[in-house]
């Protein structure tokens, strides 16, 4: 069993980690504005990141970014998400909050059926 933690990203959070003994964590993505927003993010700072990891003997185990995976931009951020190169994708599973769970699925199912098997 690994021990990790969800977290923005800093190099002082991975640093941390590292000292405290965790094995691993998973970055939120912290949306536009934010040192990782998936969306705006270069391979530089990318490759940065993983060698701040590497010299912490951490391992990004998740990428997570938590709203609802309807309009365009969302969808797009998803899958750039991904991207990122983390195994796992951490997110809300649910549509528009104005809109019944029935009506919701087949958007859902649309997003999620490229990574999921339903």
């Amino acid at each position: 069993m690994k021990l990790g933690f969800s977290t923005e990203y800093s190099q002082e959070r991975m640093e941390f980690a590292g000292k405290e003994g965790f094995d691993c964590i998973s970055l939120a993505d912290g949306g536009p504005g934010a040192e990782f927003d998936v969306m705006s993010i270069t391979e530089d700072k990318i490759k940065e990141i993983k060698e701040i990891a590497d010299r912490n003997n951490i391992a990004i185990t998740a990428v997570a970014y938590y709203t609802h995976h309807t309009e365009e931009e969302r969808i797009e951020r998803f899958r750039r998400t991904i991207q990122v190169g983390a195994k796992v994708a951490a997110t809300l599973a649910n549509g528009a909050p104005d809109v019944k769970p029935e009506e919701n699925f087949p958007v859902v199912r649309k997003v999620f059926s490229e990574y999921t098997i339903f």
